[in-house]
């Protein structure tokens, strides 16, 4: 069947039943559409998922590689810890001095 040969036959039919028919056809065509639609956004999904723990899996291996052949311990690593962070706060504390919510970052400390 063409579109040619049901076109005369469609031709006979009302302005209401030419709308009806058009809303039946884009419902039928809709739903494959829609189908896809939501195929294509769960492989997106999976994809994403992979793609992080690829990334997570990755970083624990480029993490153990590293402390493999580290002679420190872990005192040693914690303390080190601790002075990057404190360092790199005081380097952008300045950026929230003075912003809501930082306030107790900025109060003189009580003895």
């Amino acid at each position: 069947m063409t579109l040619n040969s049901i076109l005369p036959s469609i031709q006979q039919l009302s302005i209401a039943e030419k709308l009806q028919l058009i809303s039946l056809l884009v419902e039928e065509l809709k739903q494959p559409l829609l189908q896809q639609v939501e195929e294509a956004t769960a492989n997106y999904n999976v994809a994403k998922r992979d793609k992080i723990a690829q990334q997570k899996v990755a970083d624990l291996l480029a993490y153990k590689a590293a402390v493999r052949q580290s002679k420190a311990s872990d005192e040693q690593i914690e303390s080190l810890a601790t002075e990057v962070k404190s360092g790199y706060w005081e380097s952008i504390k300045g950026r929230f001095e003075g912003q809501e919510g930082f306030e107790e970052f900025f109060e003189p400390k009580q003895v």
